[in-house]
C-alpha cells in the first residue's frame, strides 16, 4: 500500500534487532526515506517531496546503539536521534526510566507526605501522569526520598555514553539534536529552568559532538501540556532549525517549524501502525471512540482538577 504524503514517525528504545529490521523494511516499502537535510530544504527551499519519512528516534536509549545503528548503517538509511548530553555525560538514567518497577503506592505516599498532592487525588491518577505534573527538581526529590526510604540503589545506565554518541555523529547517517538535560515537562518549568533546558543542552550537545546542533524534540512533545508559544520563542533565539512535537498528522509548508508533527511507532504491531499512518488525525477520534481514557485525557484532568484548587 502507497501512502501518497510525507510524514515524520519516531520510536524511543527498540530492543530487538529483528523488530528494527522489519519496521524499517516495512516503513521503506512504502516510503522514500529522506534526511533531515532534505527535510530543511522541504521548509526553509520549498523542495518538493512524495510519499518521504524521516524516521527520528528519541531519548538516546542503548537499544539504539545496539540494535538500530549497525542496521541503518549498513542500509544507508538516514535518521535523527535527540539526546540530552547531561545524561550521556553523567551515565545516569531519565527520571522515567529510573522508576520503573518501583512500588507505586510508596511513591504515592511520599507525594502526599510532601504535600505535593492530597491522598484524594493520587488515587485517581497513575504515578507517570501525577510525575508530569511536577516541575523536574520535586520529580528528582521524591525519587531519591523513595531510593532512602527503600535502600533502592540507582539503576545502571540506559543511555548511550558520549563515546558511543561520538561514533554514532561521525557516520554521517545520524543526525544528532538536542532532548533537553532533564527530560522535564518543560511547561511545569519556571523561567530560568526552561531557558538552562534547552539552550544549555543544545550548546553542551554541540560542544560534545563539535558541530552546530539544528534539531530539538520537546519531552512527550503535547502542544498545550508540555510546550507552548513560551518554549517555542527560547528555540526561535537558538540556532534550532526545526522542533518536533508528537502531534499525529502529516507534514505540510504550513507547519510551524518549531513544533513539527510526528507519528508514534508501536515496536510490537506494525499493522496498527499502518492503520496510524494510513488515518493520520482520524485515528485519534477512533481510539478516543475505542477507550475511555487516553494519558493525554489522564493528564488533561489532573491539570483541571490542580487548576480548580
Amino acid at each position: 500500500m502507497k501512502w501518497m504524503s510525507n510524514k515524520v514517525v519516531y520510536f524511543h528504545n527498540i530492543d530487538n534487532k529483528e523488530r528494527v529490521r522489519r519496521l524499517l523494511t516495512s516503513l521503506g516499502s512504502s516510503f522514500n526515506f529522506i534526511s533531515i537535510g532534505e527535510l530543511e530544504k522541504f521548509y526553509y527551499e520549498k523542495k518538493d517531496l512524495k510519499n518521504s519519512v524521516h524516521i527520528t528516534f528519541d531519548d538516546g536509549d542503548l537499544s539504539f546503539y545496539r540494535n538500530v545503528f549497525p542496521f541503518v548503517k549498513s542500509m544507508g538509511i538516514p535518521v535523527s536521534l535527540f539526546v540530552s548530553p547531561l545524561i550521556a555525560s553523567t551515565r545516569k538514567n531519565f527520571w522515567f526510566q529510573e522508576i520503573k518497577g518501583y512500588d507505586r503506592e510508596i511513591i504515592k505516599k511520599i507525594m502526599v507526605e510532601q504535600k505535593y498532592f492530597k491522598e484524594g487525588t493520587v488515587e485517581h491518577f497513575s504515578i507517570n501522569v501525577l510525575l508530569k505534573s511536577l516541575q523536574y527538581g520535586d520529580i528528582s526529590r521524591i525519587i531519591q526520598m523513595y531510593q532512602r526510604r527503600t535502600g533502592t540503589p540507582p539503576k545502571k545506565p540506559r543511555n548511550m555514553s558520549v563515546d558511543q554518541l561520538m561514533e554514532i555523529n561521525e557516520s554521517e547517517l545520524v543526525n544528532i539534536g538536542a532532548h533537553t538535560l532533564n527530560h522535564p515537562i518543560l511547561m511545569n518549568e519556571t523561567d530560568s529552568n526552561l531557558h538552562k533546558e534547552i539552550v544549555q543542552s543544545i550548546d553542551q550537545l554541540s560542544k560534545l559532538l563539535g558541530n552546530n546542533v539544528r534539531s530539538f524534540a520537546y519531552p512527550n512533545g503535547f502542544w498545550g501540556l508540555d510546550f507552548h508559544k513560551r518554549e517555542m520563542e527560547v528555540l526561535s533565539k537558538t540556532d534550532i532549525r526545526l522542533a518536533f512535537s508528537t502531534e499525529l498528522r502529516n507534514i505540510s509548508r504550513s507547519d510551524n517549524l518549531y513544533a513539527i508533527p510526528r507519528f508514534s511507532v508501536n515496536q510490537n504491531n506494525y499493522k496498527t501502525f499502518k492503520v496510524k499512518l494510513a488515518l493520520g488525525r482520524k485515528w485519534i477520534l477512533l481510539k478516543e471512540l475505542r477507550s475511555k481514557t487516553t494519558v493525554k485525557k489522564e493528564r488533561l484532568k489532573l491539570k483541571k482538577h490542580i487548576d480548580s484548587i
